[in-house]
């Protein structure tokens, strides 16, 4: 998944919409709950596979979130509270 320079702050707002909050299991089934045994089966997707379940928590998203932005050349930063 690229962005284009032009329109990259809406094209990633786009991309975004597109994954639902919850997150998969390491054997690849969704969960929309973090009552699901989430501290057994949880594991942090890549960019590539957040863009392909269209699920993920936050920790998920801000991984996808970062590749975009540095493929637009925007300037960010990210906090783990």
């Amino acid at each position: 998944m690229s962005i284009q320079k032009e329109s990259e702050p809406q094209k990633i707002m786009e991309i975004l919409k597109t994954i639902e909050y919850g997150w998969q299991d390491k054997n690849g089934n969704k969960h929309y709950s973090v009552k699901d045994n989430i501290d057994n089966l949880y594991k942090l997707q890549s960019p590539d596979e957040i863009s392909n379940s269209k699920v993920g928590l936050c920790w998920d998203q801000v991984e996808l979130e970062r590749k975009l932005f540095l493929e637009a050349k925007i300037i960010f930063n990210t906090f783990a509270i």
